[in-house]
């Protein structure tokens, strides 16, 4: 089936693609060396160009907190996959439009299909079995508890 879009629109989404891409380039070389990189290269990757969305990692001597932002996304959308070294989040957006003109005898159906992914690796193993999301307002955040490794004595 043909794309019925007209040039002027798929014109003007390419022209914003275009400029988020230059904006997000600009920012990020701009900035000092080192100093937000990995925040640089999130919000470049994740601000819609690409299909991502923002996520946070912190860490303190117990756990890690992974933090993402998913306004508008239910939470049977969200899929959290814990690995020793590793998370993975995936978002899953299922769409159906249905649009029925009597008037023009005219009858339109639209499905997308949308997924998201982003992988987050951990410096240290973590405890996979005691992992624990929280997901309210749009914001999730994991818990996941760093595993002790064995302390051993010097004979």
């Amino acid at each position: 089936m043909p794309d019925k879009t007209p040039d002027h629109f798929r014109t003007h989404k390419v022209q914003q693609t275009v400029n988020h891409i230059m904006k997000a380039m600009n920012e990020f070389f701009s900035g000092k060396p080192g100093k937000n990189l990995m925040e640089s290269m999130d919000q470049f990757f994740s601000a819609g160009t690409f299909g991502g969305f923002p996520v946070e990692l912190r860490e303190n001597e117990s756990h890690y907190t992974v933090m993402a932002k998913l306004p508008g996304v239910n939470k049977e959308q969200i899929d959290i996959d814990v690995f020793p070294q590793y998370i993975t989040l995936s978002i899953q957006h299922n769409e159906l439009m249905e649009k029925n003109d009597s008037a023009k005898s005219s009858y339109m159906k639209q499905e997308s299909h949308k997924r998201w992914s982003r992988t987050i690796p951990f410096i240290k193993p973590v405890d996979t079995s005691l992992a624990a999301a929280d997901y309210e307002n749009g914001l999730l955040s994991i818990k996941v508890p760093k595993k002790k490794g064995k302390k051993m004595n010097i004979k």
